[in-house]
């Protein structure tokens, strides 16, 4: 993570990561360059166990947490 911030290079990161440093500069603007889709599998077996439902928990709540970050389209508020 150094050859991005000085100047030599350019990388893809996600916006709540980059965010969080001041040395990275979005080169898109404010809209998103790259989505991505998630995908659970489990075996049958399985659906049903802790573990597997904890996750797939998450993973249908996460996007709702801080969902305008996540998604690049504003910087997150400081302070």
């Amino acid at each position: 993570m150094t050859i991005a911030p000085s100047g030599a290079a350019a990388c893809l990161l996600p916006c709540h990561l980059g965010d969080g440093d001041p040395a990275p500069v979005r080169l898109a603007g404010s809209s998103p360059v790259a989505q991505r889709d998630l995908r659970l599998l489990s075996h049958p077996d399985q659906r049903d166990l802790a573990r597997v439902v904890a996750v797939k928990a998450w993973l249908l709540d996460a996007p709702a947490q801080d969902s305008q970050t996540r998604r690049g389209l504003m910087p997150p508020s400081s302070g």
